[in-house]
This record gives structure tokens, sequence and C-alpha cells, in this order.
């Protein structure tokens, strides 16, 4: 009988455990939730911020100095990273997944597009994009917009205006890679990038057997 009212005491002690852990467990599973829901919330702010930057500083130097963007839309694309769409004709900018880029950039219409820089990482994104019957335009000098930035600020001073060049960014590299001029762009199709990327191919594994054969003779 004892014995009886012990099993029943345990059974009754460990349904209060496991209900109160199991409320534990809720609570700490909502808190994570969010947590997790406020950052992506202040993250969505700090991005909405940044394009807003941008794109004030795109319309300020148009305004101001009057320049001609690229007639299409360009695109700063990275290996790890969504690439950052900015249309300068409806001045807006997308963060856009590089496998469905060429899929967006259809649904804008687009006809022309300029990529910041040519890599063998993204050629076939460029291959592709090419095929889908769009011009496909790259940034032959990387450095120009770096220059552009230091050409701004020496016609600001000049003129005394009061131009604020934001920090570098994906959003902000989007808008100047619009305002550089074409003398530094070059256009390429599906044939041409294919041949590069194998070109690419070939003098890495050249490169790669000068190294074997004068290090390990």
């Amino acid at each position: 009988m004892e014995a009886e009212k012990a099993k029943k005491t345990r059974r009754k002690e460990t349904g209060k455990s496991g209900t109160k852990e199991g409320v534990k467990e809720k609570r700490a599973k909502n808190t994570r939730k969010k947590v997790n829901e406020e950052a992506m919330l202040e993250q969505k702010a700090k991005e909405e911020a940044l394009k807003n930057e941008a794109l004030g500083f795109y319309r300020l130097i148009r305004q101001q100095f009057g320049l001609e963007p690229f007639d299409g839309v360009t695109v700063d694309i990275h290996k790890k990273k969504q690439a950052v769409v900015f249309d300068p004709k409806t001045e807006t900018l997308n963060s856009v997944e590089n496998g469905e880029l060429t899929q967006f950039l259809k649904s804008l219409n687009v006809r022309r597009v300029l990529i910041d820089a040519l890599f063998p990482n993204n050629a076939e994104i460029l291959i592709d994009i090419s095929n889908a019957g769009m011009e496909v335009y790259f940034l032959r000098r990387t450095s120009a917009p770096k220059q552009f930035k230091a050409f701004i600020k020496r016609k600001a001073e000049k003129l005394k205006l009061k131009i604020a060049i934001p920090k570098k960014n994906d959003y902000v590299d989007a808008v100047i890679l619009s305002l550089i001029k074409p003398k530094f762009i070059q256009k390429v199709d599906a044939t041409y990038l294919a041949c590069w990327q194998k070109m690419v191919d070939w003098r890495n594994v050249n490169e790669a057997s000068m190294y074997l054969q004068t290090n390990f003779k």
C-alpha cells in the first residue's frame, strides 16, 4: 500500500516537473523568436536607411552636375551575397539572389545590364543574362568608382557645395556605377564570356603547372 502511494507521488511530482520544464521551454522559444524578429526588423530598417542614403546621393549629384546615367540597370554582384540592382529610370534599389538575377531582370524588361566587375565566379550568371537576350557590359577599370568619388569631392569643394559622400556599401556602389563614363565600360556577349572563362582556367592551370615544375623538381 505504502509502495503504491510512493509510486503515485513520484508520478505526480514528475508530471509537475515536466509541465514546468515545458512552460520554461515554451517561454525560451518565444523569447528567441521575439529576439530574432526584432533583429530582422532592425536589419531591415538599416538596409532601408542605406538605400535612402544612396538614392539621395544619386539625386543630388545628378541635380548639381547634370550627369546622365547608364541606359539600363546596374548590378553590384557578389559571390556569397545578394546582388544589388539599381534601375536609374525608376530610381529603385533591389537585393536579389544571384540564382534569381536573370529572371528578375527579365521581369523588369531590361535591355542593357552593367556589371561592376568581371570575375570567373560571375561569368556563368553573365552568360545566362546574355543568352536571355540582354546586352551585357562590365566595368573595365575597377578603380573608376573611387576616382568618381574623388571627382565629386573636388567639384563640390570648388563650387562650395555641401555634398556628403556616403561610406562605401553595395547600394552606393550600384548607384555610382550608373554614372561612370562610357569609356570605362565594355560590352561582352555569351561567346566572349565563355572563351574568357576557358582562358582563365587555362591560365590558372598553366601557372599551377609552372609552380610545380619549379618547386618540385
